[in-house]
């Protein structure tokens, strides 16, 4: 009887792992507008987390704060939600590339948009770009 028991304790831990086996792996996606770049990592409609880089130039002698937008599904910018970083870069900085990875997760709408900008916090340095990425993707 042992070697039946062993088998359906396999076969059920086989079955057990199968079941809560993670999914798929979510899509990474990648946007760039100008030296800004958000990433996206995404299933379906879940969120699990969105980051932004920025190319600084030399000479840069503001401050950097990034920031994400939260466009709702029916495309209003009006409507819009506005997510800043916890972080602040302090300048002025060194040429290279930031990053900031305080976007925000979760589920959303299908057809909502999100977007990254940066800005300068000390109005110094106005930033261009402004990456975004509809969901799903």
């Amino acid at each position: 009887m042992k070697p039946l028991f062993i088998a359906l304790a396999v076969a059920a831990a086989a079955t057990a792992s199968a079941v809560f086996a993670p999914t798929a792996h979510a899509e990474e996606v990648h946007r760039q507008d100008g030296p800004a770049i958000i990433y996206v990592s995404v299933e379906g409609t879940t969120v699990f987390e969105v980051a932004t880089t920025l190319a600084v130039e030399d000479g840069h002698d503001g401050d950097l704060q990034a920031y994400y937008l939260i466009i709702p599904p029916d495309g209003n910018v009006k409507n819009a939600k506005k997510v800043w970083s916890e972080h602040v870069f302090k300048g002025p900085l060194r040429p290279g590339v930031v990053r900031d990875s305080y976007g925000p997760t979760g589920g959303f709408l299908t057809g909502t948009i999100l977007c990254a900008g940066w800005w300068d916090p000390t109005g110094k340095v106005t930033i261009p770009g402004f990456p975004c990425v509809k969901i799903p993707v």
